[in-house]
């Protein structure tokens, strides 16, 4: 008897194995590698120059040219600066795997100017690099989205050139948005992996990808929200237990998050003598900081690398809490009525920007710097683009970009904007180059 069910699950094993590389076999074909390598070649072409940049004045110098434990760094003191790397924060920001990185580039290639650091074109390159893995693990996290060829391949565009990208790439110490967004999105990629064929090796990878990720930017701390709207969307019926199975996520993200803030307190990155706001403002603040990534996703207007604080509460912040309402509602009727699209897009939009916003940010700055975003964001613009809710069942086939002109023009007009914005980096103290 035993030996029967050993081999019952073992032809199961097979079967499902055999299932799993057919599905691959049956969307992933050679026009997708060489859709994606198009969008690859264009993003590289796109951002490659950014190889002849400097290092900027904005936190550049605290955690790259100017810190001791990189320009120290030696053959002699490289595992004993490792440590200390991972034993301390940088400006109130503990994100020590994007600093090692800095660390390990140093070590294999970096010396004269600077400090003892090479002409920082290298590391540029390197964020390059990273984005390119990041645009191409969004194509195939699309693709198993069961979006088609022509969806999935606009995702992975939007995602590429959007004008939004440019301070992740162009700017050293953004390293840590390209490094862990990388790591972000290995673990979705596994995680939706497991919906088709769950094994204890993926699970292992999602908790691996996931802590590498938070190493690199506490931001990371939205992957279980997101891993919730994957199932909203995937699953045939979403449950309240695809929550509550979740709990370790939440608990490292909460433990993670508690981390962060005593950090960022521990340095006075929360509050300091130039601004500060109680509480309550800081809860308008956030509700803004919505609002502009929201509007700056679909109309990227006047880009700014950093958004201070006003020494005092503008007005015109108070009026955009009503997203509260509206967001509450959107959520009830995608779960009611099964928009399982605009569900998916919309809360794993909102819960990767839940981390971004001034109601737990540094007090200087409003609105960081986003990369993750983007992804869900795509989804959303091209349901808006299509009109359509997407069916009870999940599939993303039906979204389409039925006004392909359209997008084709938003993709044109975004790439532009990118390669105007990209160009003011290459020197960031011109007066044109505004902080807002």
């Amino acid at each position: 008897m035993a030996k029967k069910q050993h081999k019952e699950k073992f032809e199961n094993k097979v079967a499902s194995s055999t299932i799993e590389k057919a599905a691959v076999k049956s969307f992933f074909s050679w026009k997708d590698w060489a859709l994606i390598g198009v969008i690859c070649f264009t993003a590289y072409l796109t951002f490659s120059n950014v190889k002849n940049y400097q290092f900027v004045n904005w936190d550049d110098d605290r955690n790259f040219y100017e810190n001791p434990l990189i320009t120290s760094l030696n053959a002699e003191n490289f595992w004993q600066n490792t440590v200390k790397i991972f034993k301390s924060d940088v400006i109130g920001n503990y994100n020590p795997l994007t600093i090692w990185t800095f660390a390990l580039e140093k070590r294999l290639y970096g010396k004269g100017s600077y400090n003892g650091l090479e002409s920082p074109g290298q590391w540029h390159h390197t964020n390059v690099l990273l984005h390119l893995i990041c645009v191409w693990l969004v194509y195939l996290i699309s693709r198993r989205l069961r979006l088609g060829l022509i969806g999935a391949g606009f995702v992975a565009a939007l995602f590429a050139l959007h004008p939004m990208r440019v301070e992740s790439v162009a700017w050293v110490t953004e390293r840590k948005d390209v490094l862990y967004g990388m790591f972000f999105l290995a673990a979705m990629y596994q995680y939706i992996r497991t919906k088709t064929n769950p094994t204890l090796w993926r699970y292992v990878l999602i908790y691996l990808f996931f802590g590498l990720s938070l190493l690199s930017k506490i931001q990371a701390v939205a992957l279980p929200l997101v891993m919730v709207a994957i199932d909203f969307l995937l699953d045939e019926k979403f449950e309240l237990k695809s929550v509550i199975n979740k709990w370790p996520y939440f608990l490292i993200s909460f433990l993670w998050g508690v981390l962060g803030i005593v950090v960022l307190g521990s340095e006075g990155s929360l509050d300091t003598n130039d601004v500060t706001y109680p509480f309550w403002q800081r809860i308008f603040i956030g509700s803004f900081s919505y609002m502009v990534y929201l509007v700056k996703s679909v109309i990227p207007y006047e880009l700014s690398p950093l958004y201070p604080y006003p020494p005092s509460m503008p007005a015109y912040f108070y009026p955009t809490i009503v997203l509260v309402p509206i967001v509450g509602y959107l959520a009830w009727m995608a779960y009611t009525k099964g928009w399982k699209v605009f569900g998916f897009a919309f809360f794993s939009l909102l819960s990767t920007l839940s981390s971004f916003t001034g109601i737990r940010s540094r007090s200087r700055i409003y609105c960081g710097q986003v990369h993750l975003h983007r992804l869900s964001g795509a989804v959303f613009w091209i349901w808006l683009v299509a009109g359509k809710m997407g069916g009870k069942t999940g599939s993303l086939q039906s979204v389409g970009i039925s006004d392909r002109s359209s997008g084709y023009w938003r993709l044109f007009l975004y790439y532009l904007q990118t390669s105007g914005y990209l160009g003011k980096f290459r020197n960031p103290l011109d007066p044109r180059f505004k902080i807002l």
